[in-house]
């Protein structure tokens, strides 16, 4: 805003400016040539380190090699005769000054206020992670910048029936796949859906009871049906519907009929879906060390 000033000022009384010397020619040559070369310098490692502010000092050097242009022909201008052509390099050096000033402020504002990544990243990065086998869709993306490289955060849908471990495994693949895959993505936050969420609040309610309480209820209804020792173990799955409840019996065999009475026990609780029985008939167990 001074230069601005300063160069109008001197614009409106162009016959007392000094002749620039004829030396001035040859250092805005030599700034043109320097300064460009080190901004394609900059620029090159900024660009492989993903930095915004080498990007800053990049265009800070192409701002100083555009000004010395403009300066090189205001100082031809005024050796001609043309005194006004100085002082009007030095209003055109002050708007590029401007400029890239503005545009290097919002760049840095965006990501300060964590503003999200253009919409056509986005579907390169969705492409990328539904080419994982296994996964079911996107139900979240967000996105965020710190230190010139984004921060992803992704809600993944998969098969309700899989184990946890392989819930967290495909996690971790497409983490890695992302971060392979695009150079600018420096950290995936993943969380695993078995299902998109219910909003039934007798459903919910029931959901937020945790383990130990729903299974209490279960094992309550149960209680002139089974004893504690004929359960193996009883797996909850949070699904769209409800709970679905896996029943693993001890004893061999499994009757038609106790298998209706324990599901019909269940009838009353509000929030369970289904109940399926299964019975442990034989558990193997190897362990080899490999060398």
């Amino acid at each position: 805003a001074v230069l601005l000033y300063d160069s109008y000022e001197r614009l409106q009384n162009t016959e007392d400016l000094p002749v620039p010397a004829a030396a001035g020619l040859g250092i805005a040559l030599l700034s043109i040539a320097g300064k460009e070369w080190i901004f394609h310098y900059t620029m090159r490692v900024a660009k492989r380190l993903n930095s915004n502010l080498l990007k800053a000092n990049a265009w800070h050097s192409r701002s100083d090699a555009i000004s010395s242009v403009a300066v090189l022909i205001g100082l031809i201008g005024a050796q001609q005769g043309y005194f006004w052509m100085d002082t009007l390099a030095a209003i055109f050096v002050a708007c590029i000054i401007a400029t890239i000033g503005w545009e290097l402020c919002m760049d840095s504002l965006k990501e300060l206020v964590d503003t999200s990544i253009p919409k056509q990243r986005r579907q390169q990065i969705q492409r990328c992670i539904m080419a994982v086998d296994g996964i079911l869709g996107v139900t979240r993306l967000r996105s965020r910048s710190s230190g010139g490289k984004i921060i992803l955060e992704v809600q993944l849908l998969v098969n309700p029936r899989i184990s946890v471990s392989e819930g967290h495994q495909l996690g971790e693949i497409v983490s890695r796949s992302l971060t392979g895959n695009f150079s600018d993505v420096g950290d995936v936050i993943v969380h695993i859906d078995p299902e998109t969420h219910n909003h039934d609040k007798a459903l919910h309610d029931m959901e937020l009871l945790g383990r130990e309480n729903v299974l209490e209820s279960i094992k309550e209804r149960w209680q002139d049906l089974l004893t504690e020792e004929q359960i193996e173990e009883v797996s909850l799955h949070y699904l769209e519907r409800g709970i679905e409840v896996d029943l693993t019996l001890r004893q061999a065999q499994i009757s038609d009929a106790l298998a209706q009475q324990l599901a019909v026990a269940l009838e009353p609780l509000q929030g369970i879906a289904s109940v399926r029985i299964y019975n442990k008939l034989h558990e193997a167990s190897i362990n080899q060390q490999l060398s």
